[in-house]
Protein backbone atom coordinates (compact mmCIF):
# COMPACT_ATOMS: atom_id res chain seq x y z
CA UNK A 1 0.00 0.00 0.00
CA UNK A 2 2.66 2.26 1.02
CA UNK A 3 4.49 1.77 -2.39
CA UNK A 4 1.45 2.04 -4.41
CA UNK A 5 1.28 5.90 -2.60
CA UNK A 6 4.82 6.65 -3.13
CA UNK A 7 4.63 5.38 -6.98
CA UNK A 8 1.14 7.16 -7.37
CA UNK A 9 3.14 10.72 -5.91
CA UNK A 10 6.34 10.00 -7.80
CA UNK A 11 3.91 9.93 -11.16
CA UNK A 12 1.99 12.92 -10.08
CA UNK A 13 5.14 15.38 -9.29
CA UNK A 14 6.70 13.78 -12.66
CA UNK A 15 3.28 15.22 -14.39
CA UNK A 16 4.06 19.07 -13.46
CA UNK A 17 4.99 21.46 -14.84
CA UNK A 18 6.52 25.04 -14.72
CA UNK A 19 5.44 28.12 -16.35
CA UNK A 20 7.94 31.65 -16.70
CA UNK A 21 8.92 34.33 -18.96
CA UNK A 22 8.91 38.26 -18.95
CA UNK A 23 5.74 40.60 -19.21
CA UNK A 24 7.24 43.61 -21.63
CA UNK A 25 5.92 47.00 -22.98
CA UNK A 26 4.97 46.24 -26.50
CA UNK A 27 7.16 49.23 -27.98
CA UNK A 28 9.78 49.49 -25.50
CA UNK A 29 10.34 46.07 -24.35
CA UNK A 30 10.90 46.65 -21.23
CA UNK A 31 9.85 44.45 -18.47
CA UNK A 32 6.78 45.32 -16.68
CA UNK A 33 7.36 45.26 -12.81
CA UNK A 34 4.62 43.95 -10.90
CA UNK A 35 2.00 42.99 -13.59
CA UNK A 36 -0.08 40.21 -12.80
CA UNK A 37 0.19 36.86 -14.33
CA UNK A 38 -2.87 34.33 -14.09
CA UNK A 39 -3.68 30.97 -15.49
CA UNK A 40 -7.44 30.34 -16.07
CA UNK A 41 -9.21 27.04 -16.76
CA UNK A 42 -10.08 26.45 -20.49
CA UNK A 43 -13.33 24.89 -19.68
CA UNK A 44 -14.74 27.55 -17.51
CA UNK A 45 -12.35 30.62 -16.98
CA UNK A 46 -11.71 30.16 -13.01
CA UNK A 47 -8.23 31.19 -11.89
CA UNK A 48 -6.40 28.16 -11.03
CA UNK A 49 -2.71 30.01 -10.32
CA UNK A 50 -1.38 33.50 -10.23
CA UNK A 51 1.51 35.35 -9.93
CA UNK A 52 3.20 39.31 -9.69
CA UNK A 53 6.30 39.95 -12.04
CA UNK A 54 9.39 40.87 -9.83
CA UNK A 55 11.28 44.39 -10.17
CA UNK A 56 12.42 43.42 -13.88
CA UNK A 57 8.90 42.26 -14.95
CA UNK A 58 9.93 38.16 -15.01
CA UNK A 59 7.23 35.49 -13.53
CA UNK A 60 7.43 32.01 -12.80
CA UNK A 61 4.33 29.64 -11.92
CA UNK A 62 5.18 26.36 -10.32
CA UNK A 63 3.33 22.69 -9.88
CA UNK A 64 0.70 23.09 -13.21
CA UNK A 65 -0.06 19.91 -15.06
CA UNK A 66 0.65 19.34 -18.31
CA UNK A 67 -2.29 20.75 -20.42
CA UNK A 68 -4.17 23.22 -22.26
CA UNK A 69 -4.99 26.74 -20.24
CA UNK A 70 -5.70 30.10 -20.59
CA UNK A 71 -3.02 32.77 -19.66
CA UNK A 72 -4.30 36.51 -18.90
CA UNK A 73 -1.64 39.31 -18.03
CA UNK A 74 -2.51 42.71 -16.87
CA UNK A 75 -0.74 46.15 -15.70
CA UNK A 76 -2.32 49.17 -14.98
CA UNK A 77 -2.75 51.47 -17.85
CA UNK A 78 -2.07 48.31 -20.28
CA UNK A 79 -4.73 46.28 -22.42
CA UNK A 80 -5.47 42.94 -20.93
CA UNK A 81 -3.58 40.05 -22.84
CA UNK A 82 -5.57 36.79 -22.61
CA UNK A 83 -4.06 33.87 -24.70
CA UNK A 84 -4.79 29.93 -25.00
CA UNK A 85 -1.47 28.31 -24.27
CA UNK A 86 -0.97 24.02 -24.02
CA UNK A 87 1.85 23.80 -21.72
CA UNK A 88 3.44 20.03 -22.67
CA UNK A 89 6.94 20.55 -21.60
CA UNK A 90 8.30 20.50 -18.27
CA UNK A 91 9.56 23.87 -18.14
CA UNK A 92 8.04 26.46 -20.80
CA UNK A 93 8.98 29.83 -21.55
CA UNK A 94 5.91 32.32 -22.63
CA UNK A 95 6.99 36.13 -22.99
CA UNK A 96 3.72 38.25 -23.20
CA UNK A 97 3.76 42.26 -24.57
CA UNK A 98 1.19 44.47 -23.43
CA UNK A 99 -0.03 47.10 -25.39
CA UNK A 100 -0.23 50.86 -23.75
CA UNK A 101 -3.81 52.41 -23.57
CA UNK A 102 -5.02 55.85 -23.09
CA UNK A 103 -7.69 56.59 -20.54
CA UNK A 104 -9.83 59.94 -21.13
CA UNK A 105 -10.71 61.05 -17.19
CA UNK A 106 -13.57 63.65 -17.51
CA UNK A 107 -13.08 66.95 -16.36
CA UNK A 108 -12.76 67.58 -12.59
CA UNK A 109 -13.94 71.32 -11.11
CA UNK A 110 -13.02 71.78 -7.29
CA UNK A 111 -14.07 74.99 -5.93
CA UNK A 112 -13.92 76.13 -2.47
CA UNK A 113 -15.30 78.57 -0.04
CA UNK A 114 -13.53 80.59 2.59
CA UNK A 115 -15.50 80.35 5.66
CA UNK A 116 -16.84 83.96 7.03
CA UNK A 117 -14.95 83.62 10.28
CA UNK A 118 -11.26 82.01 10.67
CA UNK A 119 -9.75 81.99 14.41
CA UNK A 120 -6.80 81.23 14.76
CA UNK A 121 -4.23 80.71 17.76
CA UNK A 122 -3.49 84.72 17.39
CA UNK A 123 -6.20 86.27 15.30
CA UNK A 124 -9.32 85.79 14.11
CA UNK A 125 -10.00 86.93 10.27
CA UNK A 126 -12.64 87.66 8.43
CA UNK A 127 -13.19 87.13 4.68
CA UNK A 128 -14.73 89.82 3.31
CA UNK A 129 -14.70 87.77 -0.31
CA UNK A 130 -16.66 84.50 -0.89
CA UNK A 131 -13.99 83.60 -3.74
CA UNK A 132 -10.68 83.72 -3.24
CA UNK A 133 -10.01 85.28 -6.75
CA UNK A 134 -13.39 87.74 -6.30
CA UNK A 135 -12.24 90.95 -4.78
CA UNK A 136 -15.48 92.12 -4.92
CA UNK A 137 -18.51 92.11 -2.45
CA UNK A 138 -21.78 93.75 -2.50
CA UNK A 139 -22.98 96.83 0.39
CA UNK A 140 -25.22 94.03 2.28
CA UNK A 141 -22.31 91.68 2.54
CA UNK A 142 -19.91 94.14 3.51
CA UNK A 143 -22.35 95.40 6.30
CA UNK A 144 -23.17 91.67 7.68
CA UNK A 145 -19.46 91.24 7.59
CA UNK A 146 -18.50 94.56 9.49
CA UNK A 147 -21.51 93.99 12.08
CA UNK A 148 -20.00 90.28 12.43
CA UNK A 149 -16.96 92.08 13.48
CA UNK A 150 -17.93 94.63 15.60
CA UNK A 151 -19.48 91.86 17.91
CA UNK A 152 -16.52 90.03 17.87
CA UNK A 153 -14.44 93.31 19.22
CA UNK A 154 -17.31 94.20 21.16
CA UNK A 155 -16.34 90.82 23.04
CA UNK A 156 -13.60 91.57 23.76
CA UNK A 157 -13.27 95.56 24.36
CA UNK A 158 -15.86 97.77 25.32
CA UNK A 159 -14.58 100.98 22.99
CA UNK A 160 -12.85 101.20 19.27
CA UNK A 161 -10.97 104.12 18.33
CA UNK A 162 -12.67 105.91 21.82
CA UNK A 163 -15.66 105.14 20.94
CA UNK A 164 -18.73 103.12 22.97
CA UNK A 165 -19.43 99.95 21.22
CA UNK A 166 -23.14 100.96 20.40
CA UNK A 167 -25.64 100.49 17.96
CA UNK A 168 -25.04 104.30 16.58
CA UNK A 169 -21.58 103.31 16.61
CA UNK A 170 -21.53 100.38 14.65
CA UNK A 171 -23.86 101.66 11.53
CA UNK A 172 -21.38 104.67 11.55
CA UNK A 173 -18.23 102.44 11.09
CA UNK A 174 -20.27 100.35 8.46
CA UNK A 175 -21.73 103.87 6.04
CA UNK A 176 -17.99 104.76 6.49
CA UNK A 177 -16.54 101.31 5.36
CA UNK A 178 -19.71 101.18 2.64
CA UNK A 179 -18.62 104.57 1.02
CA UNK A 180 -15.13 104.11 1.14
CA UNK A 181 -15.59 100.86 -0.94
CA UNK A 182 -18.14 102.29 -3.35
CA UNK A 183 -15.04 105.21 -3.99
CA UNK A 184 -13.03 102.65 -4.95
Amino acid sequence: MAFFALQTYAVSAANKCELYGVVKDSISMEGLPFASVQILSVADSSILKGVMTDADGKYLIEDIQADKYIIVSSYMGYQEKKAILNIQSKSQSFEILLVQTSILLAETSITAEKSLVESGLEKTTINISKNKDDNTSSSLEIKDIVKKALKLIKAHKKRIHGMPLNEETVDKIIEKIIKESNNG
